[in-house]
């Protein structure tokens, strides 16, 4: 398999499971090869929890 088709690939998965994890549509574009340096301020994950929680007394 060829470079650019494993590229592809991982990007189509990336974005069904996004698509799949937040409930609102998302705008995805075209993919572009940034150029200059990235510098990442800050990165954050949201974390939710559903269902029942049950706690035992102790």
């Amino acid at each position: 398999m060829e470079i650019h088709a494993i590229i592809t690939k991982e990007l189509d998965g990336t974005i069904l499971a996004v698509q799949c994890l937040i409930p609102f549509s998302l705008d995805v574009q075209t993919p572009s090869l940034i150029r200059h340096p990235f510098e990442l301020v800050s990165l954050s994950v949201p974390i939710g929890m559903t269902g029942d929680i049950r706690l035992k007394k102790l």
